[in-house]
């Protein structure tokens, strides 16, 4: 199977006139690395957003996203929940528009791609000190989900 196809003029007289001949390019390889990342939770605080008369084609909106995370200790055999924190980098005007007006306890679905900045270099790779951030591509506001939400006592007292 070719995955694509380049039609071409024969040399003159080679195959004769009107002649065309076809060239097969590599194929891909088999697989395909992809670095994407969806990240569901609720924002962890305001969106940190510049003001309107501030805003350029390089501007960017910050998000800190929270989701449940946790571990599990085998040795109590029991999950120990905790809250990780993301923070998700929104580039250009568009993003900063569209974040202005979220707050704290919102819940988003965000997808994007995971970088990673050197911030401390150390001896070794080991020793050296990263920060890992996720720059949006898509940004879905969503209702919150029924599981979970304290809605309070139903009944009047």
């Amino acid at each position: 199977m070719l995955t694509q196809l380049i039609v071409t003029p024969a040399a003159a007289g080679a195959w004769g006139p009107g002649a065309s001949r076809q060239i097969a390019l590599a194929k891909p390889p088999q697989f395909h690395i992809k670095n994407s990342v969806t990240l569901r939770g609720f924002l962890a605080g305001d969106a940190e957003v510049p003001t309107s008369n501030h805003i350029q084609p390089d501007s960017y909106a910050v998000l800190t996203l929270s989701i449940e995370a946790g571990v599990w200790n085998k040795a109590a055999n029991k999950w120990i929940p905790q809250t990780a924190r993301h923070t998700v980098i929104c580039p250009g005007p568009y993003f900063c528009g569209f974040t202005r007006g979220m707050k704290q306890g919102d819940y988003v679905e965000v997808e994007g791609e995971l970088r990673s900045t050197l911030i401390e270099e150390g001896t070794t790779l080991r020793n050296s000190l990263h920060a890992y951030v996720v720059h949006a591509l898509t940004i879905r506001r969503l209702e919150v989900p029924a599981c979970g939400v304290d809605e309070g006592d139903a009944e009047d007292t």
